[in-house]
C-alpha cells in the first residue's frame, strides 16, 4: 500500500468533524505558504536554460526519436 493510500484510507476514517478540522489545517498551511517572500540563491547550483521559452519540437509531443 502506497502512503497515498494510507493516508486516504486514514482520513476515510475520520468523523465529519475531524475531515473539517484536517481540510482547515492545509488551507491555513497554504495560505502560510503564499505568505512566505521568495529568497533568491535558497537552491545554489539551479538554474534555468537560455531556450527554456522556446517552442518544444513536434518529436517531444508525439514521442519520436
Amino acid at each position: 500500500m502506497t502512503d497515498l493510500q494510507t493516508l486516504f484510507r486514514t482520513i476515510d476514517e475520520l468523523t465529519p468533524e475531524e475531515k473539517q478540522q484536517v481540510v482547515a489545517y492545509i488551507q491555513d498551511h497554504e495560505a502560510a505558504i503564499a505568505l512566505r517572500p521568495r529568497v533568491p540563491g535558497l537552491f545554489p547550483g539551479i538554474w534555468i536554460s537560455e531556450n527554456f521559452d522556446d517552442e518544444l519540437p513536434d518529436s517531444f509531443w508525439l514521442g519520436e526519436e
